[in-house]
């Protein structure tokens, strides 16, 4: 299997747990992501399956675009473990 998956990645889930259950479920080693949210971030997660994965060097390269939300919510993220 090749290709790419899109995951809506939830509160309090590392990207490696995201991958490990993605290989669970689709039987297969191969599997990277592009970038890596913060436990206490939720967003998209881009998974790379099989060849794919040999063409993520050239997205790690590309520029990032946030959003004000996105902003918003890396304060709230801040705020939460300093009050930890």
């Amino acid at each position: 299997m090749h290709g790419w998956l899109n995951i809506n990645k939830p509160l309090n889930t590392t990207s490696h747990d995201i991958v490990y259950k993605a290989r669970k479920l689709l039987k297969t080693k191969k599997i990277g992501h592009c970038g890596t949210l913060d436990p206490l971030a939720e967003g998209v997660l881009v998974l790379a399956i099989g060849n794919a994965t040999r063409l993520i060097q050239f997205l790690d390269d590309t520029k990032k675009i946030f959003s004000k939300d996105k902003i918003w919510v890396s304060k709230q993220i801040l705020m939460i473990e300093k009050e930890k």
